[in-house]
C-alpha cells in the first residue's frame, strides 16, 4: 500500500504548486489592448450549447443504477440492456435520456470501450450470484450500506468500474484530451458563427465557442454554480476536494477561457485552459488518494467489513486510472507504475 500511496500523495503536491495569474485578460497588438468583462456565470448569450454532454451524464446515471441492480441475491440483469443503454440503442431509457441521440460510447477512449463492453458482459454472467471471495466474483456483504456491493475476482466492484470508469474514459477524456485540445480549440480553430451545424440545424455559436461548452458540459456543474455546492460526477468530486486542495477555482477559469474565445482573444483562453486540466488532474489524484486511505483503513470504523474497503478501493483505483487520460503529469505508464 506505500507503494501505491506515495507516489500518489507527491502527485497531488505537484499539481497543487501551479500559480495562478491574476492579470487582466488582454491582448497586445500595435494599437490597442482588448478588454473585455469576464462574466461571474456561465452566460455568453445564445451561443452557449451542450446538450449532448448533459444527456450523458443522465444516461450514465441511468446505467450505473441498471448495473447495481446486479447488487440482489438472484438478480437478473441482462448484458442487452446494459449495451444497448451504454450504446443507446433499442430506446433503453425512459423519460427524456438519450432524448439527444448521442450515446457514451462513442466518446469512450477506443481500447476502454473495449474493457466497457467486456464489464457488461461479466455483469450480466455475475448478477445476482451470492459468495464472492478472492479468486471468484459474486456478492459481498456492504454493512456501510445495509447491502451487498457485486465484485469481480479480483474484489473490484463492477457497479464502481462503470460509473467512476466512465467518469474518466469517457468525461475527463473528452474533457482533457479532446474538448480543450488544440485540434478543438487551438488558435487555427474557426470562430465565427455557423449558419448550421453538421445536422444542418441553425446554429448562433462558433466551432471553437460549442468545443469549449462542450468541455464545460462534461464537467458537470451547473452555468450559475455557486464554487460550494456538488455538481455531478467530476463537479461533485471536485467540490469534495476543494477544502484541501482549492480546485472549484477550476469554475473561474472555464469563465475566463469562454469568455477569451467570446472576445476572440487567443492568447487569454491559453492559461485557463492549461489550469483547468492541472485542477481536474487534481481532483482525480485527490480523489483516489482519499479513497485509498479510506479502503486501508485509516478512515473507517476499525470493525468495518470487506465491503466497504473493496468499494472504496475500486473508487480509488478508477480515479487513479482516470489520470491516464489527459492531465498535464500523469501519463499512462505513470498510472501502470502506481498501480503495480
Amino acid at each position: 500500500m506505500k507503494k501505491l500511496i506515495l507516489p500518489l500523495v507527491a502527485l497531488s503536491l505537484l499539481t497543487g504548486c501551479k500559480k495562478d495569474k491574476d492579470e487582466d485578460p488582454v491582448e497586445e497588438t500595435k494599437d490597442e489592448k482588448v478588454v473585455y468583462e469576464i462574466p461571474k456565470t456561465y452566460s455568453f448569450g445564445e451561443s452557449v450549447s451542450y446538450t449532448g454532454q448533459t444527456d450523458r451524464l443522465a444516461m450514465l446515471g441511468a446505467l450505473k443504477a441498471e448495473v447495481s441492480k446486479s447488487h440482489t441475491s438472484g438478480a437478473e440483469v441482462k448484458e442487452e440492456t446494459l449495451v444497448n443503454m451504454y450504446k443507446n440503442e433499442n430506446s433503453p431509457f425512459t423519460g427524456d435520456i438519450g432524448s439527444s441521440g448521442k450515446n457514451l460510447s462513442g466518446k469512450t477512449e477506443a481500447n476502454a470501450q473495449k474493457d466497457v463492453l467486456a464489464l457488461l458482459k461479466e455483469i450480466s454472467e455475475n448478477s445476482g450470484v451470492e459468495g464472492g471471495e478472492d479468486g471468484k466474483a459474486g456478492l459481498v456483504s456492504y454493512k456501510k450500506k445495509g447491502t451487498n456491493i457485486l465484485v469481480n475476482a479480483k474484489g473490484q466492484e463492477y457497479a464502481q468500474l462503470i460509473e467512476k470508469g466512465l467518469m474518466g474514459s469517457c468525461f475527463y477524456y473528452q474533457i482533457t484530451s479532446k474538448y480543450l485540445s488544440d485540434e478543438k480549440i487551438g488558435k487555427d480553430v474557426e470562430n465565427v458563427a455557423l449558419d448550421k451545424d453538421d445536422d444542418g440545424k441553425d446554429k448562433k455559436y462558433t466551432k471553437k465557442q460549442h468545443h469549449f461548452d462542450e468541455a464545460f458540459g462534461y464537467f458537470g456543474v451547473p452555468t450559475d454554480w455557486d464554487k460550494n455546492s456538488d455538481g455531478q460526477f467530476w463537479g461533485k468530486y471536485c467540490n469534495k476536494r476543494n477544502s484541501v486542495l482549492k480546485t472549484n477555482d477550476i469554475f473561474d477559469d472555464f469563465l475566463a477561457g469562454r469568455a477569451a474565445i467570446a472576445n476572440n482573444v487567443h492568447e487569454d483562453q491559453i492559461t485557463p485552459v492549461e489550469n483547468i486540466k492541472a485542477k481536474i488532474e487534481k481532483v482525480a489524484a485527490g480523489t483516489a488518494i482519499n479513497y485509498f486511505y479510506s479502503g486501508h483503513g485509516y478512515n473507517t470504523d476499525p470493525d468495518d467489513e470487506l465491503g466497504n474497503r473493496l468499494h472504496s478501493l475500486s473508487e480509488g483505483l478508477c480515479f487513479l486510472r482516470a489520470l491516464q487520460y489527459g492531465g498535464p503529469k500523469v501519463n499512462a505508464s505513470d498510472v501502470q507504475d502506481i498501480e503495480k
